[in-house]
């Protein structure tokens, strides 16, 4: 897939789904890989720790490539750890000890709050990761040597599947500001680490030395990616004690400028990461401010700006809103 050498204007799109959850859906653009990466040949293979998959910073945040762990042959790639742990089997067994007695936990409260109308994306940011996962591992399993690079065409199936549209069309519309926050976040994470693997659809044809600039950029996307996958578990869970203690959610109409700017959120992070040639990289630690204000210009009229950029949007009554932005 050839690179454009010149910008060109490009449109990112999302809409929400017409109901009273507010469930969004979000289209965008998918270029080759973009963004600056350094990366050595001997790291190559950690960029699979992306296995764990993701990004850090906000908008764009990059790391470096992680060193090859220790005992790696000089023939074959080192094996990616996945995270799981054994325990360790004691040479000698302790003496016993006395426990303080324990005491009983608290009953559970019954109120119900934020978490049982966010089940649905909890459910979805799940599945997205599990995703996300396995397409690290097919990653892993081949293409990437010590010399080249070169993907089976099938991968493309597999690094598809991992886009998160699903977790997009679970979060409902009417949150409140800090936790509208803490859903964007979790989202923004989920999206930069499956775009992190944007870079390997320029490597389905031929070999290509790891030294060449696609390869660089990709091995760098794939490094990003694995440190945001290390913040994902955190904000997950402090996304979960959040929704935990708050209150349940009103329900924005479909129709409504809060189910609007639920879109145009999404198709923000949606443009950050896969748009004008983008793999990855933006986490969205902040909403981003959105104003309202008719704008006409020589080439089209905007209904206003988020983060600057200037946006359609446009409600259909059964289908939901759909959010254009103007970007690159």
């Amino acid at each position: 897939m050839r690179r454009m050498t010149h910008r060109r204007r490009a449109l990112i799109t999302s809409s929400t789904l017409g109901h009273m959850a507010g469930g969004t859906t979000v289209s965008g653009l998918r270029r080759g890989a973009a963004g600056a990466g350094r990366a050595r040949a001997p790291a190559l293979v950690l960029l699979l720790a992306v296995l764990l998959a993701g990004l850090v910073g906000a908008c764009g945040g990059r790391t470096s490539p992680l060193a090859d762990p220790v005992g790696s042959t000089p023939n074959r790639p080192p094996a990616v750890d996945l995270g799981s742990t054994h325990p360790s089997i004691p040479t000698t067994t302790p003496a016993p000890q006395q426990r303080p007695p324990v005491k009983p936990a608290p009953p559970a409260s019954s109120a119900p709050s934020a978490a049982e109308d966010l089940a649905p994306f909890f459910a979805a940011a799940r599945s997205s990761d599990a995703r996300i996962r396995a397409a690290a591992a097919a990653i892993n399993r081949g293409g990437v040597g010590r010399s080249t690079i070169h993907f089976d065409r099938s991968i493309r199936a597999v690094i598809k599947a991992a886009v998160p549209d699903q977790a997009a069309a679970a979060i409902p519309a009417g949150l409140d500001p800090d936790l509208l926050r803490a859903v964007l976040l979790v989202h923004s994470e989920l999206v930069a680490r499956a775009a992190a693997f944007n870079g390997v659809y320029e490597f389905t044809y031929e070999p290509v030395p790891v030294t060449d600039r696609r390869s660089v950029e990709m091995l760098g996307a794939f490094a990003a990616g694995s440190a945001i996958a290390k913040r994902y578990p955190g904000d997950l869970a402090a996304l979960r004690t959040l929704a935990t203690t708050s209150p349940p959610i009103n329900a924005a109409r479909p129709d409504s400028r809060k189910a609007a700017e639920l879109a145009l959120h999404i198709a923000l992070i949606n443009e950050a990461n896969n748009g004008c040639g983008g793999n990855g990289g933006a986490v969205f630690t902040a909403l981003r401010p959105i104003v309202w204000k008719a704008i006409v210009t020589d080439y089209g009229r905007f209904d206003g700006t988020i983060a600057g950029i200037r946006f359609t949007a446009t409600y259909t009554p059964g289908v939901g809103w759909k959010a254009e932005l103007n970007a690159c």
